[in-house]
């Protein structure tokens, strides 16, 4: 027969207080110390493991049990230390076990509940010992506005904002003026930038030879124009670490470099965020195509066009698609036709070649051959290739200014925009000149990731990649890794934020 304890427990929050109907209020900002007393009597033998109905602040134990607080649903404003105790019936009498709670710095008024709960050493399934409501009290309900916000970026009003996701929402009302929004959990957030009249990072990529000039630009940046906007993302961030999402919906023609905006010494945004930028794209239907947040895995062969005759490095390019099960292309037309026929075996469609960017004259951005026409394609000869239903494939055009896109009175416009609207479920892009031999090395990094056996967001393996280039970076700070670090952020993702891709191998070998 086993021994029996009647184990009593109370639960406390030091520093919260109370209202008027006894429920615990906690303030933004704040830390709390959540302490669990126990006491241990009433010994008795019994062979069973068994709650006591009567008194919810008590059960009958016969072994160790482990405790943990938590909560109902996850919330990015609640915080709490993921500790576990061992309470053991022979020696844990008069005892108190503490845990660390704290709320975030900008949250909307709202309750939640607090669970107390235990599980056998052994076991992963809990119970709850007790459940408690707490009130935050927060600023006013902002709900409309992040309603206002999910519609202004065209994403799905049916689906929720997935947890530790924010989203940015960025407006120009007027010429010079910048008007930020935000969300992230039920914080919201604004800032209003004046006189913004700085370059983009293409430009100045082509008039600052010196790479560690532009980033002392964005260091001045950062620091004078995005102040608030590096406040509310540090605060999202520590709650969110490695899982922080942000999703960029930019209206302006300004180009920002969201991927380098620092938030502190050695700390980027493209570092510390999985990026997905988003933009309005119209449907042969008329209709305006909206982000979703469902998983989608893609998985296939690729279907490439390398522009073998102009671009350097494209041996590097060939040898890099050699691992995988590829249709290579050496000329424009034929890759059109490829693609316009049907892509249910495809996973990726890739392109290495140039790409020509032109101010205000969106027919004349092109990517293909300098020198021969008929090797070379604008945007706008997308619109033969026919819509796909089924879009299970993600576009990579590893082309100088490839992400970039044109605004006008018709809103945005650019190879992003149009492979969206008719090829992709994801496009990945340059903001800018990229050297022929980086883009090599980096497209083989994303194939590589793109074929990991642990499936991986392709927003992540854009960051995981900046982040190898900032490490190689703070180890020797050279032109060189400078340079190599402004082209890895300068490749982007568009589409939706939970995508994998999983390009087809042609061995079972180790990739090198």
């Amino acid at each position: 027969m086993n021994e029996m304890y009647k184990w009593f427990f109370q639960l406390d929050i030091y520093g919260a207080t109370t209202n008027e109907k006894g429920v615990w209020v906690l303030n933004p900002g704040s830390l709390y110390i959540v302490n669990v007393f126990t006491n241990i009597n009433e010994s008795r033998r019994i062979r069973n493991f068994s709650s006591d109905i009567e008194n919810q602040n008590s059960i009958y134990i016969i072994e160790d049990i482990v405790i943990s607080i938590g909560i109902d649903e996850p919330n990015d404003n609640i915080y709490f230390d993921d500790l576990r105790y061992i309470v053991n019936p022979l020696n844990h009498h008069n005892k108190r076990y503490t845990f660390n709670l704290r709320v975030s710095n900008t949250v909307n008024k709202f309750y939640f509940y607090l669970n107390l709960r235990y599980n056998l050493p052994k076991s992963h399934f809990s119970q709850i010992l007790t459940s408690v409501m707490i009130e935050v009290d927060g600023l006013e309900d902002n709900s409309s506005k992040m309603d206002l916000i999910l519609k202004s970026s065209n994403i799905n009003p049916e689906e929720k904002l997935p947890h530790k996701t924010a989203i940015l929402y960025v407006n120009n009302p007027s010429e010079k003026k910048i008007y930020l929004q935000g969300w992230a959990g039920n914080n919201y957030f604004s800032q209003d930038i004046k006189d913004y009249t700085e370059k983009s990072i293409a430009d100045l990529i082509i008039d600052e030879k010196d790479p560690k000039k532009i980033r002392n630009i964005f260091k001045y940046l950062s620091r004078n124009k995005f102040s608030e906007l590096i406040i509310w993302l540090r605060e999202f961030y520590n709650i969110c670490q490695s899982e922080f999402s942000l999703i960029i919906y930019d209206k302006t023609g300004f180009e920002i470099p969201w991927e380098l905006i620092r938030l502190d010494r050695k700390l980027y945004l493209g570092i510390i965020a999985n990026i997905t930028r988003w933009t309005l794209i119209r449907g042969v239907n008329g209709y305006d195509k909206l982000l979703s947040f469902q998983n989608f895995e893609f998985s296939g062969d690729i279907v490439a066009y390398i522009d073998d005759k102009e671009i350097e490095y494209s041996q590097e390019e060939r040898s890099n698609l050699d691992i995988y099960k590829t249709d290579i292309y050496f000329g424009i037309p034929e890759f059109v036709d490829r693609i316009s026929n049907t892509l249910d075996n495809i996973g990726l469609i890739y392109l290495a070649c140039h790409g020509i960017f032109v101010h205000n004259h969106k027919y004349e951005t092109s990517i293909g051959s300098f020198k021969n026409p008929s090797n070379n394609i604008v945007a706008v000869d997308l619109e033969e290739v026919e819509e796909h239903d089924t879009k299970y494939r993600i576009v990579f055009i590893n082309a100088c200014h490839s992400g970039r896109l044109i605004l006008d009175a018709d809103g945005p416009y650019g190879l992003p925009e149009t492979a969206l609207a008719l090829l992709a479920h994801g496009y990945i892009g340059t903001m800018g000149p990229i050297g022929c031999l980086h883009a090599a090395q980096i497209a083989k990094k994303i194939f590589h990731a793109s074929n990991s056996s642990n499936s991986i967001y392709i927003a992540e393996i854009l960051r995981q990649i900046r982040g190898h280039a900032l490490d190689t970076l703070n180890k020797s700070d050279t032109k060189e890794n400078w340079l190599n670090f402004l082209y890895t952020s300068m490749y982007v993702y568009y589409g939706n934020p939970f995508v994998f891709l999983n390009i087809s191998r042609k061995s079972l070998g180790n990739i090198v």
